[in-house]
């Protein structure tokens, strides 16, 4: 899929898109790349948690994201008047926030009955698997 968003200008000039619109799409694709690589991390972690029947901190990490998201988007679209790309780039921002958040939750003791931390085994052996 990367590659629909890093040629998506051309592309839709191809189908016949007016110039202006296919500009304008393609560059709010090329933007919104990071926003997509976030999918994987936040869907697994989101997951997690909910199986360890930690949706509330689901929703109060999404909450917390939103009100900043709006901030962020306010200031990139109106008060740096970057438009477009700037509410592409608040969406990215935001959207691996939510996974820094879940993240930082798991980590740090959140989730004690599942997880305990990286073994002692990992810093002492396990990083030799890499080395062969």
């Amino acid at each position: 899929m990367l590659p629909v968003f890093v040629f998506a200008m051309p592309l839709l000039k191809l189908v016949g898109q007016p110039v202006a619109v296919a500009e304008q799409a393609g560059l709010v694709a090329v933007w919104l790349i990071p926003f997509h690589l976030s999918f994987p991390f936040q869907f697994t972690l989101q997951r997690f948690l909910q199986c360890q029947l930690k949706t509330g901190i689901v929703a109060w990490v999404s909450g917390a994201t939103l009100a900043i998201h709006v901030l962020v988007s306010w200031v990139f679209v109106y008060r740096m008047i970057i438009g477009i790309v700037g509410a592409a780039l608040s969406i990215g921002f935001s959207w691996w926030l939510l996974v820094l958040g879940m993240f930082g939750y798991t980590l740090y003791g959140g989730c004690p009955c599942s997880w305990t931390g990286f073994e002692k085994w990992w810093w002492r052996e396990g990083r030799s698997i890499f080395e062969k």
